[in-house]
């Protein structure tokens, strides 16, 4: 249960109380419900928050509401929370300046299996608990190991399925999966170069178009390895002379390969290309 007060420095009723100490001497303080308050003076009203006052120079004051403060004289700023007789307090300072305290009350009966509000334990091996206001709550499961599981969350570990379900009526399961039959798959997945719907290993040559020798390389990519004319094997980017003639292998950067045999003798040419 949450009880919520708030107060603003603007609901303040401030009066301006001037007393007179001489001719021309005026001491100037704060007054709120009657009462009078000098500079830095603090007071704590509707038993939860604390107001100061101020005094200038140029006569005007105001009062402040700087903190809370909890049925026990604890002073409080924005974003603390404490603990007081299984109550749980928590001071907000509100945009518009002023200042909200907030109750949230617990059932005194709620054991959390002897631990206190806030703490955290392992429940048998695989519950990870916290104590919350309304009892002991399963924050999430735990694998065997120690490893943390979501609610409604799953993992595979080793081949063993860990499930954690929360359920309508608070009911938190750890469930084990392990499957009957095991389907291997190699890691490492076979590819071949497919070449006139012949599929070639890796590594594989062979001779296309009577002058071309191809290779599919690590990647299955088919590729020009070398030229090969009149028994004949020519590298990529090379020329080889025999029997007055010349052949040429040349590669280019898109990829294709231009072969040509060149008479030595005369500038008749025979010339393919890939």
């Amino acid at each position: 249960m949450c009880n919520t007060i708030a107060l603003s420095t603007a609901s303040l009723l401030l009066l301006i109380l001037l007393s007179s100490f001489g001719s021309d001497t005026y001491a100037i303080v704060c007054t709120y419900m009657g009462e009078r308050h000098n500079d830095g003076d603090r007071w704590v009203v509707r038993s939860a928050f604390i107001i100061e006052c101020h005094v200038y120079p140029d006569g005007s004051w105001r009062a402040d509401v700087v903190a809370c403060q909890t049925p026990k004289g604890i002073e409080m700023h924005d974003g603390d929370e404490i603990m007081e007789d299984d109550v749980k307090l928590q001071c907000e300072k509100l945009p518009s300046g002023g200042y909200r305290m907030q109750k949230f009350y617990f059932n005194q009966n709620i054991t959390c299996e002897g631990h206190k509000f806030g703490e955290w334990w392992i429940s048998k091996r695989n519950f990870n608990k916290t104590c919350s206001p309304t009892g002991t709550y399963i924050m999430n499961c735990l694998t065997d190991t120690g490893i943390p599981i979501e609610l409604n969350r799953s993992v595979i570990l080793s081949g063993t399925r860990y499930n954690c379900t929360g359920h309508s009526n608070g009911l938190v399961t750890f469930t084990r999966d392990f499957p009957r039959n095991f389907h291997i798959t190699s890691k490492i997945e076979q590819i071949y170069c497919t070449v006139n719907d012949v599929q070639k290993k890796i590594n594989e040559t062979w001779i296309e178009d009577t002058n071309f020798i191809k290779k599919c390389n690590e990647r299955a990519v088919t590729i020009v390895k070398a030229c090969i004319a009149d028994g004949f094997i020519i590298d990529l980017n090379s020329k080889l002379t025999r029997n007055g003639k010349t052949y040429a292998c040349t590669g280019s950067d898109n990829g294709n390969v231009l072969f040509k045999i060149m008479p030595v003798i005369d500038n008749s040419t025979h010339s393919g290309s890939v």
